[in-house]
């Protein structure tokens, strides 16, 4: 089934297209599960689980999320793959909404030294609200290894509301200090998907 995909043009230069390939498709490749690596797996709050994993691609390891509604979400590279490799406390922002008046979704990238990441916000009449991000740290050198990811990372995924605005990351420390934010405030903005599904759920 062909998927239509929807990209933010500010962040073409940092998240790199996944397609999955059909059977049909000319192109040679290894089996899935030979190029597969699964980094991690956390709850989120709605009491599911979503799993971090790793699939080789010309490009090197490309990042997927499986477990969330819709299908399986392609957030692109690991810091250390990027060029130049990140190194803030947090980056690569994105966002998913799967429809006008459905929740954002809030994906990032998080320094290996990050332990939480907290999800801040204001409603429309003026309520500021607060909600934790499911974090996932791939710090295990043998699944990195597996992956070829050369450095620790951690990846997060979050939920606001609809309406939120003045949306930003928090991300804090093992000490429980600020480490550095990042903002979503201008993608939140916007009506258009900044991440895409990768492969739709039937």
């Amino acid at each position: 089934m062909p998927v239509r995909l929807v990209l933010g043009a500010a962040l073409l230069a940092t998240v790199s297209i996944v397609v999955a390939v059909r059977a049909e498709d000319p192109v040679k490749r290894p089996p899935e599960r030979d190029r597969t690596v699964v980094l991690g797996r956390a709850p989120m709050p709605a009491g599911t689980a979503i799993s971090l994993y790793s699939v080789r691609d010309a490009a090197g390891p490309c990042l997927r999320i499986a477990g969330l509604p819709g299908g399986t979400r392609g957030c692109g590279r690991a810091p250390s793959e990027r060029v130049p490799p990140a190194r803030r406390a947090l980056g690569g922002g994105a966002i998913v909404r799967r429809t006008a008046h459905a929740p954002l979704e809030l994906y990032g990238e998080a320094r290996s030294n990050v332990r939480r990441v907290v999800l801040r916000y204001r409603l429309p009449r003026g309520d500021v609200g607060e909600r934790e991000a499911t974090l996932i740290r791939v710090t295990d050198r043998a699944v990195l290894q597996a992956a070829r990811i050369r450095r620790p990372f951690g990846y997060f995924v979050g939920v606001v509301p609809a309406r939120a605005r003045r949306v930003f990351a928090v991300a804090l420390d093992g000490s429980g200090e600020e480490a550095g934010r990042l903002g979503y405030d201008r993608l939140a903005r916007s009506m258009h998907p900044r991440v895409f599904i990768a492969i739709p759920s039937r």
